[in-house]
């Protein structure tokens, strides 16, 4: 699902318009390259009901499960989490945060980058 919505993404019309140079070619090599690194999957435990927004519970279910240091989302109805003390109680090892926020983090090195296991993405 969230693979899906990546490809669906990268190759959709608006990002087509930022992105002019990104061909679907490359969206099928980076989409192949994901796969062949990420885990995967199938039955995700439900952790957080999050009525306001639950097209966004699979990402959050999923941050929680695998215990997801970052979720890392422009997406209000996430970031908005950070604010609500219960949350915060449940799951205090998570940070949602915008990617802004997680770039200044790993510059300052208050957050260490992973190592790359494969070869170098363009």
């Amino acid at each position: 699902m969230i693979i899906a919505e990546i490809r669906d993404v990268l190759t959709s019309p608006r990002t087509a318009r930022k992105f002019p140079t990104l061909t679907v070619e490359a969206v099928d090599w980076y989409v192949k390259d994901v796969e062949s690194l990420a885990v995967s999957f199938s039955d995700v435990p439900v952790a957080m009901v999050l009525e306001r927004d639950p097209k966004d519970e699979p990402y959050l279910n999923l941050a929680i499960a695998t215990s997801a240091v970052y979720l890392t989302t422009w997406d209000n109805d996430l970031l908005d989490l950070m604010g609500v003390e219960e949350f915060r109680q449940r799951f205090p090892a998570l940070t949602i945060l915008e990617p802004p926020a997680l770039l200044r983090a790993l510059e300052t090195g208050a957050v260490e980058a992973p190592e790359p296991d494969g070869p170098d993405i363009p």
